[in-house]
């Protein structure tokens, strides 16, 4: 399997089959401070960002968005 820099996203269309734990378990340590999630029933990956104040976070968020 290639490693997750090399990936290239594509959305996810119906009958897709999902990572195995396996999979999962050797490509989390590619993205590190990301979390193997799991959310009704799910599996997605999570990561938190904090920030010092509301200013900062809403920088970043301008940045991402």
């Amino acid at each position: 399997m290639a490693g997750l820099t090399q990936a290239t996203c594509v959305p996810c269309r119906g009958g897709v089959p999902t990572l195995t734990d396996e999979e999962i378990a050797e490509l989390l340590p590619e993205v590190p401070d990301w979390q193997a999630v799991e959310v009704d029933g799910v599996r997605r990956l999570r990561r938190e960002f904090r920030f010092k104040d509301f200013r900062t976070a809403l920088d970043f968020a301008v940045r991402v968005g």
